[in-house]
């Protein structure tokens, strides 16, 4: 058991790791009385045993006047909570916890009427549906759930980060969300019966960021919006449906897929004219395929194409092929390279070219053979030296 607390008066963190918890629970559970007597403003419970089990928080911890900050790891919520009364809790944060009885997080919501900022990760006993409104001030909004959940109804027009992770076979009811201003999901159905995207982006007037993550849809995904300031779409593991895109004012394209992309797909027929930043990235089959599908068109008329640049992850990860201007490479020289050569990825961007290979780097603990091709030996000198001046690099 480990216990910590920082200035007691303001915040107490308690982390269990080992130990029984039942001869654990009354000490914990002492620690937390004592806490909320002294009006502590923010508390952190952390609890990991294995296999599974679930601390029950007093009770004294849901009719706190102090609490503006709730995080619970591990922990067991019932029925009685719904006589919550945290008049200034601010954040809550519940991360693989079982919720047990019906309707108990609605329960539990109703009271907290300051709550700016709410995650519900890895959770256990959400039932089929969950229902958050009549928060006026809630702005940020996770929720990442398992296969249980089958509707999501959020009714908070004052929201405006969403963040939806869940399965497939999950709906979910946004209409009242009028300010959101970005939006994230993951392992979602883009369909009317479960996730109508381009519906849902018509009512946002609002919406500037959408990240589409690992997404089914049986046809192309239409993304229509002149809010949208930036778009992420990642497909990680099945092939691309496709998209359609009309976003005259999109400043911000990022696109992964690692399976190979729809050949009725279009890239050539995104309407993204403003799109200053892009960032992608293909395994040799979706970089085929995409090809085939007009993504050279659509790479020439990118304002900024001639900062464009083709980044190259070999085999093995240990080599990387950079080369400071993709519009100088022939793309059918370089499908040849490619299918000799069958590389992991290949990355095609106009971000700082210090900014994503550093990132590349520092996530490789052995050796890598860096080779360029630059179009002067300053440009390589001038790499060098902001890569020496990225902070996590130096570690």
């Amino acid at each position: 058991m480990v216990f910590r607390s920082t200035h007691l008066s303001q915040k107490l963190q308690l982390k269990v790791s080992a130990g029984n918890l039942e001869e654990l629970a009354p000490i914990m559970d002492q620690c937390l009385r004592a806490a909320i007597e002294r009006n502590v403003s923010e508390l952190v419970i952390e609890m990991n045993f294995r296999p599974t089990t679930y601390y029950n928080i007093p009770k004294e911890v849901f009719v706190s006047n102090s609490l503006k900050v709730l995080e619970l790891h591990g922990c067991k919520f019932e029925d009685s909570f719904s006589c919550t009364n945290l008049p200034h809790l601010q954040k809550l944060r519940t991360v693989r916890c079982l919720f047990a009885g019906e309707n108990v997080l609605s329960k539990i919501l109703c009271g907290c009427p300051e709550l700016e900022y709410l995650e519900v990760l890895i959770s256990e006993g959400m039932r089929s549906s969950i229902s958050v409104s009549c928060k006026p001030r809630l702005k940020y909004f996770y929720i990442g759930c398992r296969h249980e959940l089958k509707r999501i109804e959020i009714f908070v027009p004052s929201l405006e980060t969403l963040k939806c992770y869940f399965a497939y076979s999950c709906s979910i009811d946004l209409a009242s969300c009028t300010l959101l201003k970005h939006l994230e999901i993951n392992h979602a159905i883009l369909s009317s019966d479960y996730v109508p995207i381009q519906y849902l982006l018509s009512n946002l007037l609002q919406i500037e960021e959408l990240h589409l993550s690992n997404c089914k849809s049986a046809d192309k995904i239409q993304i229509a919006s002149s809010c949208l300031k930036r778009l992420v779409i990642t497909e990680s593991h099945k092939n691309f449906p496709g998209a359609e895109l009309d976003i005259p004012n999109l400043l911000s394209l990022d696109f992964f897929s690692m399976g190979e992309c729809n050949t009725n797909n279009r890239f050539s027929s995104w309407n993204v004219p403003k799109v200053e930043e892009i960032h992608m990235a293909f395994s040799v089959k979706s970089f085929q395929s995409a090809c085939r599908g007009g993504l050279k068109g659509f790479l020439m008329q990118l304002q900024n194409y001639e900062d464009v640049k083709l980044i190259i992850q070999c085999r093995g990860e240990q080599d990387l092929i950079m080369h400071e201007k993709l519009h100088a490479v022939s793309f059918s020289s370089l499908n040849k390279f490619l299918k000799k050569a069958k590389p992991e990825f290949l990355l095609i961007s106009s971000r700082r070219d210090d900014s994503f290979l550093a990132r590349i780097l520092v996530s490789r603990e052995d050796t890598i053979s860096l080779s360029m091709i630059f179009s002067s030996r300053r440009s390589i000198e001038l790499l060098h030296e902001k890569l020496c001046n990225e902070s996590f690099l130096k570690r």
